[in-house]
């Protein structure tokens, strides 16, 4: 598993595959401030309490996965659902 970043995938690979979501103005883009890596360590898990943290920031209704468990401590921040239940 990795995350979708320029360390893993080609920004252009990147572009690829949200032009679909910018094209249909549906793609938030969200700055990662210190004061949210503050918020996401005091979980166990940090690194994917982070997009539980930065999903709420921007009012997601939802933080979609297949890795459900590894989110269950931040439940309370936003919603996780695995993408066939949207």
């Amino acid at each position: 598993m990795f995350e979708l970043d320029r360390n893993n995938i080609p920004v252009d690979k990147i572009n690829e595959l949200l032009q679909d979501l910018r094209r249909l103005n549906k793609l938030v883009v969200i700055d990662r401030k210190n004061e949210d890596i503050k918020k996401a360590k005091k979980f166990d898990n940090w690194q994917d309490a982070l997009h539980a943290v930065l999903a709420r920031k921007c009012h997601a209704q939802y933080l979609v996965t297949r890795n459900i468990t590894d989110y269950s401590e931040v439940k309370d921040l936003v919603e996780i659902k695995l993408p066939e239940n949207l």
